[in-house]
């Protein structure tokens, strides 16, 4: 469980990153970017703020990768195969990739903060996000060379956030659903109780 979730923390920041690196590519002021991409990763959380007890968490982290997958490869494929490299199209396209992305991703990863505090139990609650915490801003870290590294390869960071995308559609779908779930308090004790009550059948 506790990889799971690392693995899904690391692959969260390198989106983010990801996303950041399209926004230095917008053919326009970068205040001007940031301000509208701030908005816009606004809107993504308010939307999950206000639907956060109704959503399920597997389903929900499972349709943003698949938007952002969507979005990403081909938007990405395009970029890399296109011969039509600095032309207006295809700076719309960036445009429209780097917003779309952004409000997934920050849909995203809002609700993979409540999904990881619901998935740990109580005593291991806060050294489980901590540990998904360091290894995601490790991730993060190593993000930052390696999209430049390939974009110098002639390869779209876009098609890096399709693989990642594709890693989290993945452990996602082993991941463990907790929407309705009490929070348990200790590791063991989803055990704990089936024995209590198969001794109170017994008596």
């Amino acid at each position: 469980m506790t990889l799971l979730a690392v693995g899904i923390g690391a692959c969260n920041y390198m989106l983010y990153n990801g996303q950041l690196t399209l926004t230095s590519k917008l053919q326009f002021s970068v205040f001007y970017a940031s301000t509208i991409m701030g908005i816009t990763e606004f809107l993504g959380s308010l939307v999950l703020f206000v639907i956060i007890g109704k959503i399920p968490r597997k389903r929900g982290l499972l349709f943003c990768s698949f938007m952002i997958l969507a979005i990403t490869l081909s938007v990405g494929s395009y970029l890399t195969f296109s011969h039509n490299h600095g032309g207006q199209h295809v700076g719309t396209l960036m445009m429209v990739a780097s917003f779309l992305s952004r409000l997934f991703i920050s849909a995203q990863s809002f609700l993979f903060q409540v999904y990881i505090i619901e998935l740990f139990p109580d005593r291991v609650r806060t050294t489980g996000v901590g540990i998904c915490s360091a290894v995601g801003n490790i991730g993060s870290a190593l993000s930052q060379p390696l999209y430049p590294f390939i974009g110098r390869l002639g390869i779209s960071p876009l098609l890096l956030m399709s693989a990642i995308c594709i890693v989290l559609i993945v452990l996602y779908s082993v991941s463990e659903e907790t929407l309705g779930k009490p929070l348990q308090e200790d590791i063991g004790e989803d055990k704990t109780e089936d024995h209590q009550e198969e001794a109170f059948e017994k008596i």
